[in-house]
């Protein structure tokens, strides 16, 4: 998902829309894609702490992230 990311923002001609997917994913979903662009992909668990989410909730966080993702890859 980093890479992803990463690869949105680097290209001017897709950056407006991957700033538009996070800012209509959920604050958790907004917590976590910060949080993966600041810290590096990590463990589940590790990240949960990170953001002071249950393991549960940074899955479901990741999911929305990833899907979102999907959507913009087309």
């Amino acid at each position: 998902m980093l890479e992803t990311l990463q690869r949105f923002f680097a290209r001017p001609e897709s950056r407006l829309d991957a700033q538009r997917l996070l800012n209509n994913l959920s604050p958790d979903g907004q917590a976590y894609a910060k949080h993966l662009v600041m810290s590096g992909p990590m463990a589940n668990k590790t990240a949960s702490k990170a953001c002071g989410f249950t393991e549960e909730r940074l899955e479901k966080a990741a999911g929305e992230l990833e899907a979102s993702l999907m959507s913009l890859r087309g």
